[in-house]
C-alpha cells in the first residue's frame, strides 16, 4: 500500500493550509460556543435564585404555621424537684408546686441462700398485679411461671423476665457467696401492686414461707405476709397545686393542669398541702424565643434572596463585572416585586403593627432587611397584632400578612408555570438548541476538513507530476546542448 505526505510532491505546506481553512469555517462555532457558555452562566444564576426563593418560601411558612403561635414556655424555680412542658393548649399563667410523696413500685426479696444453689423442687408461681389495701389484695388473672427443680435464682429470674405479662421484673443479688431474688413491680401507682402464690408439681397450693417453692411466696395470710419480705409499697405520687391535694400513679403527671406535664422527681414536704416556703414555682408563658428565631429566620431568607438578585442584576459601568442576569427582565422584576411586598402594609386596615418596620423589620436602600430589638421586644409583646400583620389571610380591606403574600409569590415564581421556572425553561431549550447546531455544524466541519485535504492532495500530485515532467525536461535540454556543443 502506497504511502503519501501531503506536501512532499509540490513543497507546499498541504496541512497548514488546510488547518487555516477550517479555523476560518470554526468561527461560527466558537461563537456558538461562547453564547452556549454565557446561557450556561445564567441557568446557573437562576438555579441560585431558585434555591434562595425556596429558602424564603419555607422560612415564610413557619411564620404561617399555628403552632408557632401557641407555643407555651415552662418554668420552674426548681428543675431538680419539678420539671415539665406545655402544650398550645396551656393557659398562661403560674402556679405552687408541693410533692409530698413520689410514685413508686412494690419490691420484694427472698432469703438468702448459696449461690447458683437449685431450687431441687418443680413447681408454678402464680402471680398476680393488683391493689394492696392493708391485708388484702385484689388483682386481676394469675400469670404462670414454671419452676423446674434444676432452676438456680438466676434461671428463675431469667424465666420470670421472659415471660409476657407477667407485671413484674426480676434480679438477682449477691453478696459474701450468698444470692437474693428481687422481685419490682413494672409499674408504679398503688395499682401495680403483686402477690405471688406458688403451687407444687401437682397443682396444690404451697401455704409456708420456707419450704423451696414456698420461700417465693408473696401473700398475706391474714395474719402475716407469707414468704418474700416486702421492700417498698406500690404507692401513687402524692402532690399538690396551690394547695390542691391530687394523686397520680406515675411521676410523669399529664394535664393535671391543661396542656401542662409535670414530670415528679423529689419531695419538697412530707404532708400536704405543706408549706408555702417549701413549693416549686411553675409559671407557663408564651414562648417568645421560638417566634423571634423564626421571624430572623425569615429576615436572613429575604436578605439572601434580596443579596442574591442584587449581585447577579449588577451593572458595571466599566463593563467587566455585569452581574450574570444584568438587564434580565425577570429577574429584575422578581426584585422590585419582593422590595414592594415587604414595604407594603400587611394584616387587617388598621391594626395595631400595620408593616414590617411596625415590628422593627426596616427595609434598606440595598433591599435588606435590618432589625430593630426594642421594636420587635415591643411587638412580641402583642402576639396576636403580630400574628396578624405576617400571617392573616387576604381579606376584602388588604392582600394578606407580609409573610403570607411572601410565601405565596415564591411558590408561584419556582412553580412549574411561574416566572422562574419559565425563564429557567427557555434559558435551557435554548442552551439545547445551540448545543444540537454546535454538533451539527462540528460534524460538518469533519467533512469540510477531509474534502480540503483531499482536494490539496489532488492538487499536491499534481504539482509533483508538473515538477518531475520540468525536471525531466530540463535534464534532456541540458544533454542535448552538451551534445550539440
Amino acid at each position: 500500500m502506497a504511502l503519501s505526505s501531503p506536501g512532499i510532491g509540490s513543497g507546499l505546506d498541504v496541512n497548514a493550509i488546510v488547518n487555516q481553512l477550517v479555523a476560518l469555517e470554526r468561527r461560527p462555532i466558537q461563537q456558538l460556543q461562547a453564547q452556549a457558555s454565557g446561557l450556561q452562566t445564567r441557568i446557573s444564576a437562576y438555579a441560585r435564585v431558585r434555591a434562595d426563593l425556596a429558602g424564603l418560601q419555607d422560612a415564610a411558612s413557619r411564620l404561617l404555621d399555628p403552632g408557632l403561635w401557641g407555643t407555651r414556655s415552662f418554668n420552674t424555680s426548681n428543675n431538680n424537684t419539678v420539671s415539665g412542658s406545655a402544650t398550645a393548649t396551656a393557659l398562661t399563667g403560674s402556679f405552687a408546686v408541693q410533692v409530698a410523696r413520689l410514685a413508686q413500685t412494690q419490691g420484694t426479696v427472698t432469703g438468702a441462700r448459696a449461690v447458683d444453689t437449685p431450687v431441687g423442687v418443680a413447681g408454678t408461681l402464680e402471680i398476680r398485679t393488683g391493689t394492696w389495701s392493708g391485708n388484702s389484695f385484689a388483682g386481676g388473672a394469675p400469670v404462670a411461671v414454671a419452676v423446674q427443680a434444676g432452676d438456680t435464682l438466676s434461671t428463675l429470674a431469667s424465666r420470670i423476665n421472659n415471660t409476657a405479662n407477667a407485671g413484674v421484673s426480676a434480679l438477682v443479688v449477691r453478696s459474701g457467696g450468698q444470692e437474693q431474688l428481687l422481685l419490682r413491680g413494672s409499674n408504679t401507682g398503688a395499682a401495680a401492686g403483686f402477690e405471688v402464690r406458688a403451687r407444687d408439681a401437682g397443682g396444690a397450693a404451697v401455704t409456708d414461707g420456707t419450704s423451696a417453692l414456698g420461700s417465693f411466696n408473696h401473700f398475706h395470710s391474714g395474719t402475716a405476709l407469707v414468704g418474700m419480705s416486702r421492700t417498698q409499697d406500690a404507692l401513687d405520687a402524692q402532690f399538690s397545686i396551690d394547695g390542691i391535694a391530687l394523686n397520680s400513679p406515675t411521676n410523669t403527671v399529664r394535664d393535671p393542669v391543661p396542656g401542662v406535664t409535670l414530670n415528679l422527681q423529689a419531695t419538697t414536704t412530707a404532708s400536704l398541702p405543706g408549706s408555702a416556703a417549701t413549693a416549686v414555682q411553675v409559671s407557663v408563658q408564651a414562648n417568645h424565643t421560638v417566634v423571634r428565631e423564626a421571624i430572623e429566620t425569615f429576615r436572613t431568607a429575604f436578605n439572601r434572596i434580596s443579596a442574591t438578585l442584587a449581585e447577579l442584576t449588577r451593572v458595571d459601568p466599566g463593563g467587566r463585572n455585569n452581574g450574570a442576569l444584568q438587564g434580565d427582565a425577570t429577574a429584575i422584576g422578581l426584585q422590585n416585586m419582593l422590595r414592594q411586598m415587604v414595604g407594603s402594609p400587611g394584616g387587617p386596615t388598621g391594626a395595631a403593627l400595620g408593616r414590617l418596620s411596625d415590628m422593627g423589620l426596616q427595609l434598606q436602600r440595598d433591599g435588606s432587611l435590618s432589625s430593630n430589638a426594642t421594636r420587635l421586644d415591643a411587638a412580641l409583646q402583642n402576639p396576636a397584632a403580630l400574628r396578624s400583620l405576617l400571617a392573616d389571610t387576604a381579606g376584602t380591606d388588604n392582600a394578606g400578612g407580609v409573610a403570607r403574600r411572601l410565601r405565596d409569590f415564591a411558590m408561584a415564581a419556582n412553580g412549574i408555570q411561574g416566572a422562574v421556572s419559565g425563564r429557567n425553561t427557555a434559558l435551557q431549550a435554548s442552551a439545547e438548541r445551540k448545543q444540537d447546531r454546535i454538533e451539527q455544524m462540528e460534524e460538518r466541519l469533519v467533512r469540510t476538513r477531509a474534502n480540503l485535504l483531499a482536494q490539496y492532495s489532488r492538487l499536491d500530485n499534481s504539482l509533483g507530476a508538473i515538477n518531475g515532467l520540468g525536471s525531466f525536461v530540463s535534464q534532456q535540454l541540458a544533454q542535448w546542448n552538451r551534445n550539440t556543443g
